[in-house]
């Protein structure tokens, strides 16, 4: 009787953790970017600017791959915000800070050079690839000649179309250089092995004042107006309950299953 009690609970744990497990890497992405939201208030992003330039470090090498466990020690981290970047089209919508640290790539998109401004020059951002869509700069392979890529800042949206998105040489550093007659934008990601570099360029379009785009203006400006909106995650509850409910079920019915056929 204790035997088969015994290997009851054992089958009941093996199926709860298996299951569990499963559920887990399906909701994961939801949870992490939870947790590793920052808070972006337009309002400071002037003063956070100034403040970093006088501590900003520009180590290119320290982009490489990064797991799971790489992102949950900047968890709550304290980081200043100097602008947003959005790209509709593949969900990319993260916060833009001054400078390279692990923190900023691991939570945003980090500026590659000391004096770059939004539109022009050559604005280069760079953030870690996360195996998730919508993740860091995960989805950016996923960027289409034509798509729309904006900047924000303060006072401005700065609108660019993508020109290109190439797979580079993670030396390639003179991708990063301005180019005579172009403004541009670069973005910068790992591939997946963290050999190479994802590179999406764009061309400067339009710098548009944020206070022109009026209540009026939403019918032509539909998209411009949804990207100023408040970009929020939501802990995803109901499937984190549901699913260890749905655990637990499963796990009992296979126990159950198991003692009556023995």
């Amino acid at each position: 009787m204790k035997n088969r009690v015994l290997v009851s609970s054992l089958v009941f744990i093996l199926v709860l953790t298996t299951v569990l497990f499963a559920s887990w890497l399906a909701l994961e992405d939801r949870v992490i970017s939870y947790f590793v939201q920052v808070e972006i208030d337009p309002t400071e992003f002037e003063i956070n600017l100034e403040q970093a330039i006088e501590t900003a470090e520009f180590d290119f090498s320290i982009i490489d791959e990064l797991g799971l466990a790489g992102v949950m020690p900047y968890i709550n981290e304290e980081v200043a915000p100097i602008g947003e970047i959005i790209v509709p089209s593949v969900d990319i919508h993260l916060p833009i800070f001054h400078g390279i640290t692990e923190a900023h790539i691991s939570l945003g998109a980090a500026t590659l050079t000391p004096h770059q401004q939004m539109g022009q020059g050559n604005y280069s951002l760079a953030s870690h690839y996360l195996p998730w869509d919508g993740m860091l700069f995960g989805s950016l392979y996923q960027v289409q000649i034509g798509d729309l890529i904006v900047l924000r800042d303060d006072t401005h949206l700065y609108l660019y179309e993508a020109i290109s998105n190439e797979i580079v040489s993670a030396y390639l550093v003179e991708i990063l250089d301005e180019v005579a007659g172009e403004t541009l934008i670069t973005l910068i990601t790992c591939t997946p092995d963290g050999q190479e570099r994802v590179a999406v360029q764009g061309e400067f379009k339009e710098q548009i004042l944020i206070s022109y785009l009026t209540p009026d203006e939403v019918v032509l400006n539909t998209q411009l107006i949804t990207l100023l909106e408040t970009h929020a995650v939501t802990f995803p509850w109901f499937k984190v309950i549901g699913a260890t409910t749905g655990s637990l079920m499963i796990a009992a019915l296979v126990t159950w299953l198991a003692n009556k056929k023995n």
